[in-house]
């Protein structure tokens, strides 16, 4: 053998005594699946109703309130405890007709539901996109969707909101559903705190995703 072959295979024991020797790094743990394969058969859900609390921060402003929502298909109907007086208001509709009763007046909207809430409550809640938001799913109608995990909670960025998963206690069969979220958007907040769902297993897709 060559001195210069000696030399090579040398530093090449050497290294693998070195190597043999340094500790092993510690495995991490892999992160959330941001939409797994329970996670999607929440898709086939269409009638549900939870009940919880909603707080609202605004830059001049914050609240809270009871609620109890009732989704059926496009249908929604609301009933938050606790705004515009202690009679709370009570709101009906879809997604171009929307229904409010408060302070003894019931008046009817032919608009979106985002818009009659901003000037009825005093501040956002958009309606339509939540009613997929609060499953932990994205608003299939409202543009794309960037999921991310973040301090070990889900992300979903979408319709200029961001979406903060931050527990999941509830379910549905086996299939995860949030107990707290929260909405950000431009110096505003909505953090829901759901303490009940009603929502019916069988509804849930059979096979993931349809």
């Amino acid at each position: 053998m060559s001195a210069s072959g000696a030399v090579r295979l040398g530093l090449g024991a050497a290294a693998l005594v070195v190597a043999g020797c340094a500790p092993l790094k510690p495995r991490q743990p892999p992160p959330p699946t941001v939409a797994d394969a329970a996670t999607r058969a929440l898709v086939c859900v269409h009638d549900w109703a939870l009940q919880g609390r909603v707080a609202f921060r605004l830059p001049d402003e914050s609240g809270s309130f009871r609620l109890r929502w009732e989704q059926r298909g496009a249908g929604y109907r609301l009933n938050a405890e606790g705004p515009l007086g202690a009679g709370g208001a009570r709101i009906a509709g879809d997604d171009a007709n929307v229904v409010v009763e408060a302070r003894g007046e019931r008046r009817e909207y032919q608009a979106a539901p985002e818009a009659v809430l901003a000037a009825v409550l005093g501040y956002p809640l958009p309606v339509r996109a939540l009613r997929f938001w609060a499953l932990g799913l994205p608003d299939p109608t409202a543009g794309s969707a960037q999921w991310r995990v973040q301090s070990g909670q889900r992300v979903l960025e979408q319709a200029g909101w961001t979406v903060r998963y931050e527990a999941m206690d509830h379910a549905a069969g086996a299939v995860p559903l949030p107990s707290r979220l929260r909405l950000e958007r431009a110096g505003s907040s909505v953090r829901l705190l759901i303490e009940r769902w009603e929502l019916d297993p069988a509804q849930l897709c059979h096979e993931p995703g349809r």
